[in-house]
């Protein structure tokens, strides 16, 4: 039986310690935290949804892949977490993109895609209001100053 505990002991160092190196290589390498439980990061499928919508504009489709921020879902009156703001600010030359899902008023999605790095002044923010019958359009805004605050607004 020692034997067996002993090797259950290690197997739970060995997961322990690659929880850690993971996260750590997220900071470092993104200079943002890994998701906690609840942050409400997901997956691409909104990124997959909005890139085959028809009505999607085509600088949005053809916008070349750069590292990513995350993709964080927003509750009503939630902030946009500034390790991902810090992240997205943090560019320079590599690009990075920061998806934020959010809901009107009347609880319609309406993501928003900022990118930043090669070719780009400031930040371009792409807006998917296409679910929201309100609006129902894509909107593309150029931000030079180069600043987003933690609602999403360029500052």
């Amino acid at each position: 039986m020692p034997v067996v505990r002993r090797a259950l002991l290690a197997l739970g160092l060995v997961v322990a310690v690659a929880i850690v190196a993971g996260a750590t290589f997220a900071v470092v390498r993104f200079a943002v935290p890994a998701a906690a439980p609840g942050e409400g990061v997901r997956s691409a499928s909104v990124d997959a949804r909005s890139g085959s919508a028809e009505d999607a504009p085509r600088s949005f489709l053809d916008r070349p892949p750069y590292a990513s921020c995350g993709h964080v879902v927003l509750g009503a009156d939630d902030p946009i977490p500034a390790a991902r703001i810090a992240c997205l600010a943090g560019a320079g030359d590599e690009g990075r993109e920061l998806v934020v899902e959010s809901s009107t008023a009347e609880g319609d999605p309406v993501v928003r895609y900022y990118r930043a790095g090669p070719g780009i002044r400031g930040v371009l923010i792409f807006e998917d209001a296409t679910a929201d019958p309100a609006d129902g359009r894509w909107h593309r805004v150029a931000c030079a100053s180069g600043r987003i605050d933690q609602t999403g607004a360029c500052a």
